[in-house]
Order: structure tokens, then sequence, then C-alpha cells
């Protein structure tokens, strides 16, 4: 599966998705809202492409009790307040019985209140920030485990595997890097250290020259980038530049590809990125195996495995799971209902735990690093 799907037009996207997902005239809609275009257009193609294949390769298998699947797939740039409105669309005029696959690019609380207002679940909320994970309220499953479990990960490598005292943080100067910071704090206190020295840049990565000048000096052994992709890829390009030879671990928020393509093979080999999905060639898994299978019946033949688009595969499985477990004709209320009784779920090497109360149905964490071909090594 070569090329990528960034050489997609949009008008070939939407269509080559709807087609994907199920005839005009399906029996039950799934929303969901992505950022098609924009900064994080990449992402969010390759999420609504995972869901896409998920629904197509049930519905060659008949469906859900005979009925037939159809995605209703809306752009909303990345921007939260067109994922809002794009929510209502998805819910009033395609009458979706459920929503998945959303990008995080939402106000949690405001989401939180639409989706309890018209009883409607949400798999899927492609965040795990603890804001979102705690204001999204009881329609909203996600899939991700949280940033914790995240940040706990790469302290645990360095601080106690490596025997690394001196970690640096480069955090985003936005709420979601203040939480994240405060998060990589808490684990570093729970060790006896303190933050060896610390930075902050923007979202788009301008202060990222200031900001990877300030850490090379610093001389620590290690940085965690608590950023997503073009301000942590830009901070790695200017903090190899100024001589900085600490390495550099990042969350999930980052994704691989983007930063490869944005500074080089080069200089972005050595870089370590959390992983909150199983890796897309691990074909030891038989979820991979799964997802794998369906790309190759009908995911478009220049689309390549990503991350995102197996992270929409298990959307999509998950939600369709509901609907087989809910029964022919069930409620929006009856789904929300079947999603919170998938307790100890494997889909095949990645469980999920959902009950009652618990919404976050993941812990899976694994530690990737860039290599000098582009790839990740594990």
């Amino acid at each position: 599966m070569r090329s990528c799907l960034r050489c997609f037009a949009l008008p070939s996207l939407y269509l080559t998705l709807a087609l994907l997902a199920g005839a005009a005239r399906a029996e039950i809609v799934l929303g969901q809202s992505a950022a098609l275009s924009g900064p994080t257009g990449d992402s969010g193609r390759g999420l609504s492409l995972g869901v896409a294949v998920a629904i197509a390769e049930t519905n060659k298998a008949g469906g859900i009790q005979g009925e037939t699947l159809r995605l209703a797939l809306l752009d909303d740039q990345g921007k939260p307040a067109q994922t809002l409105a794009n929510t209502r669309s998805l819910i009033s005029q395609e009458k979706a019985s459920l929503l998945l696959g959303y990008h995080g690019n939402h106000d949690p609380s405001e989401l939180a209140r639409l989706l309890a207002e018209q009883r409607i679940a949400l798999v899927g909320s492609g965040s795990g920030a603890a804001q979102v994970l705690s204001q999204a309220g009881p329609y909203a499953f996600h899939l991700r485990t949280g940033y914790q479990g995240e940040v706990e990960k790469m302290v645990s490598l360095l601080v106690d595997k490596l025997s690394m005292r001196r970690v640096a943080l480069l955090a985003q100067d936005d709420d979601f890097g203040a939480s994240v910071q405060q998060l990589a704090q808490q684990a570093l206190r729970a060790r006896g250290l303190a933050p060896f020295a610390q930075a902050k840049l923007d979202g788009e990565g301008q202060k990222a020259g200031a900001a990877a000048q300030s850490l090379a000096k610093a001389g620590a052994d290690a940085v965690l980038l608590l950023a997503q992709s073009r301000p942590a890829g830009l901070f790695v390009q200017h903090f190899r530049a100024a001589g900085g030879t600490a390495q550099l671990y990042n969350l999930s928020s980052a994704n691989y590809e983007e930063i490869v393509q944005l500074v080089g093979g080069d200089q972005a080999r050595g870089v370590g990125i959390a992983q909150v999905y199983p890796y897309p060639a691990d074909t030891r898994l038989k979820l991979v195996r799964d997802y794998q299978a369906a790309m190759r019946a009908h995911a478009p033949k220049s689309a390549k495995l990503s991350y995102a688009s197996i992270e929409g595969y298990i959307a999509g499985r998950t939600a369709i799971e509901a609907l087989r477990r809910a029964g022919k004709g069930a409620s929006r209320e009856a789904l929300v209902q079947a999603l919170a009784g998938l307790n100890d779920f494997d889909l095949g090497g990645f469980v999920l735990d959902f009950d009652v109360e618990r919404r976050v149905g993941s812990r899976f964490v694994e530690l990737t690093m860039i290599s000098a071909n582009g790839n990740l090594t594990r």
C-alpha cells in the first residue's frame, strides 16, 4: 500500500469513503466529523478511511442483522465550532444512530452537553487529554488511554530503566500543554525529581528556535516533548542545529510521518514517540491482520497502513460490535448501554474494558522510535 492519503483531492476522498462505507439508502447511519482538510487533514483522512473499511467489510458480510451501514462524513477542518455544527447536522439531518472517529478538535464540555441532550454515543474522541477524558461525559467512549499513561511509560523508561536524572520538559503553550506538563511534573516528583529545565512553544512552532536554544544549553539527559506534530518537529530541527544531544520523546499527539515530512528522516532519527494503538504492521496480532485484510479489500490502492487508519478501524469495529449486541432497531440509548457492556472486549490483541462508569477503555501504550529511513522501530 504505497503513496499516502494526502495525495487525494477532497472530492475524490469523499466519493471513495462514501462508496466504501455503503449505499446512500442505508438503514443504519454512523456519523463522523473529522478534519479532512486543514493542518491535521492527514490524520483526519486516515481516521475516516479506517472507519470506512471497517464498515465496508461488515456490509460485505451482510451488514448487521441484514441492515446495511452507511457512514455520514463531514469535514470540520480541525475547528471546534465546525465540529459542533457538524455533530448537530449528523444527529438532526443524517439521523445518525451513533457517532464515531472524532479527532479531538472540539470543546469537550460543549460536546458533552450535546451528546447528553440527544442521548447519543460517541466512540473515539481522538484525544488522551485529561480535560477531554474528564469533561466529555457519560456518552463519550474513549479508545485511547489518557496522556497520564503515556507520560508514565516515558518517564519509567528514562528514569527507572535508563537511570536518567536530568529530564527536561518542553510544553506547548496552551491548555493541552499545561495539562500534560503537570502530569510530567507529577511523574518526576513521584521519583524524587524535578524538571531539570523547562521551556514552552506555541502551537505553530514559531518559538521553537528559542526553546531549542534554551534546552540545548541546559544539557539535559532527555527532553519530553509535550506537543503536537508541527511544533514538535520544528523544535527537533532547531535542537539538532543548536547541538542538542539529549534523548527526545514525544506523546502520541505527534504523528511521526508529519515530523519526518517536516524535518527529514536524518534529523528525526532517534526521536521516540509514544503510541496508544498497535503498530499497523505487527501481524502477530489478530487485530492487525484483520485491519490489513480490510485495507487490502476495501481501501484505495494508493492508501498505506497508518496509526490513523488503524485507530479509525478500531472505532468502526467497536461501534459495529455495539450495534450487534444492541439488536435490530436499537435506540440510541440502547447503543450507549451496549457500549458500556463491552467489558474485557478483545479485538485481537487490543482490549477495551468499559462498564457503567468507566469510559476510558484502553490501557495500551508502547514506545517507538523514528529510524534513519523515516520509519518506526520498537
